[in-house]
């Protein structure tokens, strides 16, 4: 009799220290349909996941542009057609110590943070779904299909209500363009460069960027960020009575830069010459930002916390900025490129130290300089100060 008890005890004891996620995978719903080891801030045996479809998006502590990206799945999240049927998770195949670090307390509304288990290199749902970028999203059904599957910006409310509803089909492959018309480009040659240049079609100044020591080619690029990235003034405004970002160019520069003395000076003054484009130069008094530290304690816990894996990167819009394991000047860049400049780095500033910044831009420069001071202990310390002034008269 004593030993049937104790059998009966060691069979209990083998059952209550049995993995979370095994003994709860079919009565909780999962049914394999991914694996996680655990939740961060939750029990895994406390969430029912039983006839719910999953949605679930791979993120990485290094990755920018999944960061960026929570707020857009919370909000996938919170709507309240998706409460009833639908469980969100964000996964990441990292160590827990590294995701509550990045976290920093911070949590999502319905939404759970879960770590997959690890069998190999990859984690096991990351292997399963075959993830090859970040940040990516897969959405299960409750018998185990995948429905759908792709960067989690493209998944939104539409879609995904479709998606659960039974509806969704993917839009048909759009027709083909019809045979461009051939643009007739400029082409100015010397004996050590070659420039082909004309306008561009597209409406706005983005697409292919590349910048080296022997070349620079921009698909469409205005007036305006030609003299930002040709110009060797580090500390300049720009003015002009035209709207001189309406008309943006096509550039490709060659040369060889052992002959040409300031190589992208140089292209700015042919470009400015060969479109007809005046320019002059003055000094005024201008109300600037001096970056400068108020807390340097504070600032050092701000250290990049990919140091190990050296991962980085930074993602912004008009509402937020993140950044990991760039440094300051990286942040000061993104700031002016914005236009809530200009903001000069004051020395002594460490411009080789690498942080992680997240910033909400939605309550203008008052919001950030709020968040300088009291998450990074940065400060923006406004002055008048003389500026070179560049006005352009296309």
């Amino acid at each position: 009799m004593t030993k049937i008890i104790l059998y009966v005890i060691i069979a209990m004891y083998l059952v209550a220290c049995s993995p979370a996620s095994k003994v709860s995978s079919k009565s909780n719903g999962l049914n394999e349909r991914f694996y996680p080891s655990k939740l961060v801030h939750t029990d895994l045996r406390e969430v029912n996941f039983k006839d719910k479809f999953i949605i679930i998006d791979f993120w990485a502590t290094w990755c920018a542009p999944c960061i960026k990206g929570f707020s857009h799945f919370e909000t996938l999240a919170s709507t309240p057609k998706f409460k009833d049927n639908a469980v969100f998770v964000l996964l990441s195949e990292e160590e827990e110590q590294k995701i509550l670090k990045r976290l920093n307390g911070r949590t999502l509304q319905n939404v759970h943070f879960a770590i997959d288990q690890s069998d190999s290199l990859l984690g096991k749902t990351f292997e399963k779904f075959d993830v090859q970028y970040l940040p990516y999203a897969v959405v299960i059904h409750p018998n185990g299909e995948l429905l759908w599957s792709g960067g989690t910006y493209s998944l939104t409310d539409s879609k995904l209500e479709h998606l659960i509803a039974g509806t969704y089909q993917e839009a048909p492959p759009k027709p083909k363009k019809a045979t461009k018309q051939t643009i007739i480009a400029d082409t100015l040659t010397g004996a050590h460069y070659q420039i082909t240049t004309c306008l561009a079609n597209k409406g706005s100044s983005s697409g292919f960027t590349k910048k080296d020591q022997s070349g620079y080619k921009r698909t469409a690029v205005s007036i305006r960020n030609l003299v930002k990235d040709l110009s060797n003034r580090s500390n300049f405004n720009l003015v002009s009575d035209a709207n001189i970002d309406s008309t943006v160019y096509y550039v490709h520069f060659k040369c060889d830069p052992d002959s040409i003395e300031q190589p992208f000076n140089f292209l700015l003054h042919k470009l400015l010459a060969h479109y007809n484009i005046q320019t002059s130069t003055y000094t005024a008094e201008k109300e600037v930002f001096h970056v400068t530290i108020l807390n340097s304690d504070l600032l050092a816990r701000k250290t990049t916390l990919q140091v190990e894996d050296g991962h980085g990167g930074f993602d912004y819009t008009d509402n937020e900025i993140v950044i990991i394991n760039k440094p300051i000047t990286t942040l000061v860049s993104i700031l002016n490129e914005l236009d809530y400049g200009p903001l000069i780095l004051k020395e002594p500033l460490n411009t080789e130290t690498r942080y992680d910044f997240q910033i909400d831009l939605k309550e203008g420069i008052s919001g950030i300089k709020n968040q300088l001071e009291k998450k990074y202990g940065l400060g923006l310390v406004p002055t008048t100060t003389p500026i070179e002034v560049i006005k352009i008269q296309p």
